[in-house]
């Protein structure tokens, strides 16, 4: 089974990946900010983080930047709802491995799916 931690503030936006995600193969694992997001990472190892950009305390960037420094291989999606040039390039020297819109949250289930090979965005 895939475990994939859920890094969202807004709590129906995590209802909504959860359900997309839905599956007997995929364990879902949330958080609401960015601090707790790095102690679950550190404590599970998910296959996939699905982290918010804009939150309080800790923002997504910040976090990815911290995860992906101590764990290289990981892969850190960022889903957002800002198509936005300076967010992707910010969101690339983060880390992240994928940056996906909220609005198209069904390609979120079929990037998760082929974690095999994985490249960055």
């Amino acid at each position: 089974m895939m475990t994939v931690l859920i890094v969202e503030n807004n709590e129906r936006m995590r209802r909504a990946i959860v359900s997309t995600l839905a599956s007997q193969h995929i364990k879902c694992i949330e958080c609401d900010d960015g601090e707790r997001a790095l102690d679950l990472y550190y404590q599970i190892r998910p296959a996939w983080v699905l982290m918010d950009i804009l939150m309080p305390g800790m923002n997504g960037f910040e976090a990815t930047k911290k995860i992906v420094a101590k764990y290289p291989e990981a892969r850190v999606a960022m889903v957002t709802d800002y198509n936005d040039v300076e967010f992707r390039d910010a969101a690339r020297r983060s880390g992240a491995t994928a940056y996906i819109l909220k609005e198209e949250l069904v390609q979120l289930r079929e990037k998760i799916v082929q974690t095999a090979g994985a490249e960055k965005f």
